[in-house]
């Protein structure tokens, strides 16, 4: 039988556990791009996603900041741009500044509020001409509804990592209800990111 020095053991025990280590901070990385709230963008994995239920501060369009639910992430999927037309469409927006995430703000918002009908069920964006200094772009979908004691919203939140078309399965839009896009950055530096985006349900 082999043996093998305390010393040695100590050494493969630590070397097991940095393997394990390195594992499951992969796997928790890749989780946190999929699920990134736009509030709080992880950079250290030992921040903490703010959990579905929680309460997050935006600024509407007219700089209003708003109290919003985190509703859930967002389910968003990449479509080919030879779809059908969509019921709703913003055209395209040229050189769109997105704000970096860094003050725990929902980003800002582009385009106007609009109300779907009742025969449309998603909502869509395409994005394109990302440069240089846009990494991943946070994209959270805001919900306002009218209660008995006012306006209320919901929030629901997620991340792209690259140009293309897309669609928000993760939430059906609900006629009577009224629904913004906000955007935010995830970057390292203090540079102006920028893109076109076009904005559209279908």
């Amino acid at each position: 039988m082999k043996r093998f020095s305390l010393k040695k053991i100590a050494m493969m025990s630590l070397a097991a556990m940095m393997a394990v280590s390195a594992i499951s901070m992969t796997a928790f990385a890749e989780e946190t791009v999929a699920m990134t709230l736009l509030s709080s963008y992880v950079n250290d994995l030992n921040d903490t996603l703010p959990e579905i239920g929680s309460t997050v501060t935006f600024t509407d369009a007219d700089g209003i900041e708003q109290q919003a639910t985190v509703a859930g992430y967002l389910d968003i999927n990449e479509v080919s741009a030879n779809e059908p037309m969509p019921m709703w469409d913003s055209n395209w927006m040229e050189d769109v500044e997105i704000p970096r995430n860094i003050d725990g703000h929902q980003g800002a918002q582009i385009g106007l509020w609009y109300s779907p009908k009742t025969t449309e069920n998603y909502a869509k964006l395409s994005t394109r001409n990302w440069n240089a200094h846009l990494n991943t772009l946070n994209v959270s979908l805001t919900e306002k509804y009218l209660t008995s004691s006012g306006y209320k919203y919901n929030i629901y939140v997620g991340a792209i990592e690259s140009p293309s078309t897309y669609t928000i399965t993760g939430v059906r839009l609900t006629a009577g209800r009224s629904y913004a896009y906000t955007f935010s950055s995830q970057q390292n530096s203090n540079s102006q990111a920028e893109c076109d985006l076009r904005l559209f349900s279908e």
